[in-house]
C-alpha cells in the first residue's frame, strides 16, 4: 500500500484537475464571441500597461499591488469566477493542468499559477507570460517531468476555448523551462 501511494494520489489529482478543466471548458462554451473579445481586450490592455510601465519582473514575490490592482488582475480571463484562466497541456509528458491566477499555495499545488506581474498568456509582441508550479510533490506530478522535454516539444494553452499560437525565440544558448 505504501509503494502504491504516489500512483494512487497522482491518479486522484489528475481526476480532480480534469474535473476542473471540464468545468472550465463547459463555462467557456457559454461565452458568446463579444464576451470572449472583451475578455481578451482586457488581457491585452493589462499586457500593454505592463510593457508601458517598463517594470522588470525580477522577483514576483516582492511585487506589491494594491487591493484594487489585485482585484482587477483576478477578474481578467476569469470566466467562471473560480480563478481558472485556462489550462496548459503538454502531450509529451502527459500533463494537463488548470492555469490559476496568482501563485498562492492553492494555485501551484493544484495546477499552474500565472505569475502576477507577467503578461497574460495571450501572445503579442513584447509579452512574457510566466507560469509556476511544483515539482516532485508526492501527490501530483505537476511540473515534475519538465526535464524530459526536448527543444521542439509542443505545448498548448487554452483560454476561453481559444488555442493561440505562441512562438518562443532565443539565440540557442539559453534554456527555457
Amino acid at each position: 500500500a505504501l509503494l502504491s501511494y504516489p500512483f494512487i494520489s497522482n491518479y486522484m489529482f489528475e481526476k480532480s484537475a480534469g474535473s476542473t478543466i471540464k468545468s472550465y471548458e463547459k463555462q467557456a462554451k457559454t461565452y458568446d464571441q463579444k464576451q470572449k473579445e472583451q475578455a481578451f481586450r482586457e488581457a491585452e490592455e493589462y499586457n500593454k500597461d505592463l510593457i508601458k510601465s517598463a517594470v522588470q519582473l525580477t522577483d514576483p514575490f516582492k511585487v506589491k499591488k494594491s487591493n484594487g490592482e489585485t482585484l482587477i488582475y483576478n477578474n481578467i480571463l476569469n470566466i467562471d469566477h473560480s480563478g481558472v484562466m485556462g489550462y496548459l497541456e503538454i502531450p509529451e509528458i502527459r500533463v494537463k493542468l488548470p492555469i490559476y491566477h496568482g501563485t498562492g499555495d492553492f494555485a501551484i499545488c493544484n495546477g499552474a499559477g500565472h505569475v502576477e506581474g507577467s503578461s497574460f498568456p495571450i501572445g503579442g509582441k513584447g509579452t512574457h507570460a510566466v507560469l509556476s508550479s511544483h515539482r516532485g510533490l508526492p501527490g501530483a506530478k505537476l511540473f515534475s517531468d519538465l526535464d524530459k522535454l526536448k527543444v521542439y516539444d509542443k505545448y498548448a494553452m487554452f483560454l476561453h476555448g481559444n488555442n493561440g499560437l505562441s512562438r518562443i525565440r532565443g539565440d540557442g544558448t539559453g534554456r527555457i523551462l
